[in-house]
């Protein structure tokens, strides 16, 4: 299942495949998260929300790892098997404060997360990945928002419920959080 693909990827045992191999097991599990849990929520009239979707395969995969946009654009028609997201919204952080908001959390909660494949590259490579996104928001910004993440958590989620009010003309609904 998506998740078990995801899982093997994140562990770094397809690393030694290559970035290419890495975007085709992605969009394999991606498309299996489609046909399993999207697309039949979707078809019920059921709002999905889903953190890391196909933007993620082209800024890591793509933007950062080199793949051939043809290659990552094929797999993108692939692993979306016709759908589309309406609201894409992108937490954007400097990859430096994020380390630190990692290491102080890791620290207060006594806990030492071990890094996957991604979190494991240096910052030149987060910050090359932190611009990829930013590339994607503004070469779609009907569909994506860039929010600052560096706020506080409640301070963060009255600003994603202000941007899904806005993209979906939703009233003065309070925030579900």
């Amino acid at each position: 299942n998506a998740e078990a693909i995801r899982s093997f990827s994140l562990q770094g045992k397809s690393e030694h495949w290559g970035v290419g191999a890495e975007a085709i097991l992605f969009a394999s599990a991606r498309l299996n998260h489609v046909k399993e849990l999207i697309a039949p929520n979707l078809k019920q009239g059921r709002w999905v929300i889903s953190d890391r979707f196909h933007d993620s395969t082209r800024a890591y995969q793509g933007l950062t790892g080199g793949v051939d946009e043809t290659l990552i654009t094929a797999l993108e028609e692939l692993a979306l098997d016709g759908h589309q997201p309406d609201l894409t919204i992108i937490l954007d952080m400097d990859p430096a404060k994020a380390f630190e908001r990692v290491a102080k959390r890791d620290e207060e909660h006594g806990i030492g997360s071990v890094p996957d494949r991604f979190e494991k590259e240096n910052l030149d490579w987060h910050m090359k990945l932190r611009e990829g996104f930013l590339e994607i928001a503004k070469n779609n910004s009907k569909r994506c928002v860039v929010i600052s993440a560096a706020m506080d958590e409640n301070k963060l989620a009255n600003a994603i419920w202000k941007a899904v009010q806005k993209k979906f003309s939703i009233g003065n609904v309070k925030n579900p959080s």
